[in-house]
């Protein structure tokens, strides 16, 4: 319950336990109580009365074999009213829920079921003297066209409604598994709607993917003609290897075969001579993809990706770990040449 200085504003907003709530509200001073709920179950109305005494009690609901039938309402409940003392009265199409005195009133969503308690219900209580008048008047015409409930009413319900409350427990079950027929075939329909969208979305990233790479393909043809035109030597190919080194981070290199030299090339018959430690330009010839490799006897490492605005090698802290792991193959046969 939320409160707002009651003494000014005279509000008060329920969403959960409305009986509990009316029963501080009204005390055992309030006079006559109304009750307007179209359907009673359990001991919910005898909560919300609490100490008002049960003759000062007039219960508005509904009286329907359909309702006692399905256990919406409950004719123990009615029965146990009446003994106590409350006076009951029946009105057909009633869907108000009202708790009301002289001087205050609740109006709002909550019937006064056991049901009730377990859902999402809201309900607004008032003092306003303008607002509770129009309440117990309107209330009032409801009790002018209304009719009593007595014991016998109830009597004779009890006495024809058991066979139509088996029938609608079968009913129910039948409805309940209706219910999950439904619940699991949207399920799947939804869990198919959600392969379909990923599989387009593959689709068409595949789609994005392809279209790139034949664009960066025509993009550099020139430049793959270029470099294929240009002296070169004998292949040789590098291996991906992960290095564990203690006084350096974890990280991957392009390492040769047994016995090779990588600083020494023979080109067009000449032997030409690299330098150990520099970084060279390798180039991949498919996507125009550039890296400045550090240069070992044995292999290459440090693989550095830009260039700063006055063309000197940056990043030369950067590994090879993704760019070796995604073009790795492709390194091995690109061109290596020390930059002019």
């Amino acid at each position: 319950m939320s409160q707002v200085d009651l003494d000014r504003i005279c509000i008060r907003a329920i969403v959960d336990d409305l009986p509990a709530d009316a029963k501080r509200a009204f005390g055992a001073h309030v006079g006559r109580l109304v009750i307007t709920s179209p359907y009673l179950t359990g001991d919910v109305a005898q909560t919300a009365i609490g100490d008002v005494p049960a003759s000062s009690v007039v219960v508005l609901t509904t009286f329907s074999a359909e309702l006692f039938a399905s256990g919406a309402s409950s004719l123990r409940t009615l029965r146990a009213l009446l003994n106590a003392g409350a006076t009951l009265y029946r009105l057909d199409n009633l869907h108000a829920k009202i708790i009301a005195a002289q001087d205050f009133c609740f109006v709002g969503s909550h019937n006064l079921t056991a049901g009730a308690l377990r859902k999402k219900e809201a309900t607004l209580g008032t003092s306003d003297a303008a607002t509770v008048r129009f309440v117990n008047e309107t209330i009032e015409k409801w009790l002018a066209s209304s009719l009593p409930i007595t014991l016998q009413m109830i009597d004779d319900m009890e006495q024809h409604i058991a066979p139509l409350a088996a029938r609608f427990e079968e009913l129910q079950r039948a409805a309940d598994e209706l219910d999950q027929i439904v619940a699991a075939a949207e399920v799947r329909r939804r869990e198919e709607q959600k392969q379909r969208a990923l599989k387009r979305r593959l689709e068409r990233q595949e789609r994005e993917i392809q279209g790139a790479l034949r664009r960066a393909s025509d993009a550099h043809a020139v430049l793959r003609q270029r470099i294929r035109a240009l002296p070169s030597s004998a292949a040789r190919y590098l291996a991906l290897q992960r290095v564990l080194n203690s006084s350096w981070d974890s990280h991957i290199t392009l390492m040769g075969s047994a016995g090779a030299d990588l600083t020494s090339w023979l080109i067009g018959g000449e032997c030409v001579a690299l330098t150990k430690r520099e970084r060279y330009l390798v180039v991949m010839p498919e996507t125009g993809r550039l890296g400045w490799p550090a240069l070992n006897k044995t292999r290459l490492t440090r693989f550095g990706t830009d260039v700063t605005p006055n063309t000197s090698i940056s990043a030369l802290c950067q590994w090879l770990t993704g760019f070796a792991e995604a073009e790795g193959e492709r390194l091995i046969a690109a061109s290596s040449f020390p930059p002019s």
